[in-house]
């Protein structure tokens, strides 16, 4: 008997009890039938729509691409440190603090410095020394030349002695009487090209000597310009454009090694690149990847790890 069955007009007599019992319970069975039906659909649209959304692609940030050559690495720094944020330029002193490690025949020693450096070269240096191995002796004299006596521990003394210089009362500036050492820093170009042909030019003549005369061997001239950058980049009170500039000049060295994932000796991360420069042990020079402040630059038994830098108002002060 179906539920139409049951209401049809045509029944003479009205459903008995058993009529009504049969009608609940064949209603109770669609019901559950139904509720079966839209169960299973929607466990089938659940596992439908999970499906789609894992075959989506997975969101995310985009993968930074790391630089590989050498040419990469330094165009890469080179950028990085244009976008560096804009001290006051040529105003107030670059800060630098550095642990200066000298490997020497039977001892080495590490010296930490701090550096307080305007844009011409004045300022206030701090240091201290500390023995890490060996013994230190005094060089060996030139032929025919007597030692005096004592020269040993006074060469100790002088060695590990703390160091406190003010310009120009101590020295005449931070830097020494090399080529540098009146370099008019708001003058140095930010192209590069211009600036590499600046820094061969001063070395040649001399320009910015304290003298004004120059007699560095041919060989060597592009040797001493790589040490130039490189003291230019960590010390000079330099504008973030022309930092950029000077690290774009590494590019035109030959011998270029990249070290795309490099560590210093303070086991920081960082990349770098490794510099041939004829007969002499390579140069290694390690960039900060966030902000292309050097971390590190080395050759042979010299390293110069560099742990905090940045620009402040007054000496004293510490960013």
């Amino acid at each position: 008997m179906t539920i139409e069955d049951l209401l049809a007009p045509l029944h003479a007599e009205p459903p008995t009890d058993d009529d009504l019992q049969r009608l609940l319970r064949t209603a109770d069975r669609r019901t559950r039938r139904r509720r079966l039906r839209i169960a299973t659909g929607a466990v089938c649209a659940t596992a439908t729509v999970t499906a789609l959304l894992a075959a989506l692609p997975a969101e995310g940030p985009t993968p930074v691409t790391v630089p590989t050559t050498a040419a990469a690495i330094l165009r890469t720094a080179a950028q990085t440190a244009a976008d560096q944020p804009v001290p006051p330029a040529w105003a107030g002193y670059r800060y630098v603090q550095s642990i200066d490690r000298r490997e020497n025949p039977g001892y080495t020693v590490e010296r930490t410095e701090e550096e307080w450096v305007d844009s011409d070269w004045q300022g206030r240096m701090l240091s201290t020394a500390k023995l890490i191995s060996g013994t230190i002796t005094a060089p060996e004299p030139p032929p025919g030349v007597k030692v005096p006596q004592g020269a040993d521990e006074a060469f100790v003394r002088s060695t590990l002695a703390a160091r406190d210089f003010s310009t120009p009362a101590d020295m005449p500036n931070l830097y020494g009487d090399g080529p540098l050492a009146r370099v008019p820093l708001a003058e140095l170009p930010t192209d590069p090209a211009k600036l590499a042909d600046l820094l061969l030019a001063a070395h040649k003549d001399g320009r910015w000597t304290p003298g004004g005369g120059w007699d560095r061997a041919p060989e060597i001239m592009h040797y001493e310009v790589l040490r130039d950058v490189l003291l230019l980049l960590t010390l000079a009170n330099t504008t973030p454009e022309q930092r950029a500039a000077l690290i774009t000049v590494l590019t035109n060295y030959d011998g270029v090694t990249p070290l795309p994932q490099v560590r210093d000796r303070r086991g920081r991360g960082g990349r770098g690149v490794q510099i041939a420069v004829g007969r002499q042990a390579p140069v290694t020079v390690i960039f900060a990847p966030a902000t292309s402040e050097l971390l590190e630059w080395s050759q042979g038994g010299e390293t110069h790890t560099f742990v905090r830098s940045g620009h402040v108002a007054q000496i004293g002060d510490r960013p």
